[in-house]
């Protein structure tokens, strides 16, 4: 799933395929937090060690936590936008119905 996707769906089926999609990279980006956080204390723990390379550790550790952030407002406008077609797409189709 692409986040900068502009694909929202056309109809009720396809907004709630991407909807899933979604919610699958919410649960994958969430386990990557999990490992993330993991390796930011051993990284923590490395450094305070006084590691022969700490900088570089603490460097890298810090370009991989702002990447990781970089994805947060993506994730969460592509949600919030897949939410409102959601609700147009239902509207549609009860419209439908009702006809």
């Amino acid at each position: 799933v692409r986040l900068s996707n502009e694909d929202y769906g056309t109809d009720l089926a396809t907004v709630k395929s991407l909807s899933k999609s979604h919610s699958v990279l919410e649960n994958v980006m969430a386990t990557q937090r999990s490992k993330l956080n993991a390796l930011g204390q051993q990284a923590a723990s490395y450094i305070e060690e006084c590691h022969f390379d700490a900088d570089k550790i603490k460097e890298r550790q810090t370009l991989l936590e702002e990447k990781f952030l970089a994805l947060e407002e993506p994730m969460r406008l592509r949600k919030e936008k897949l939410s409102d077609a959601l609700l147009l797409q239902q509207f549609f189709r009860d419209i439908e119905d009702e006809v």
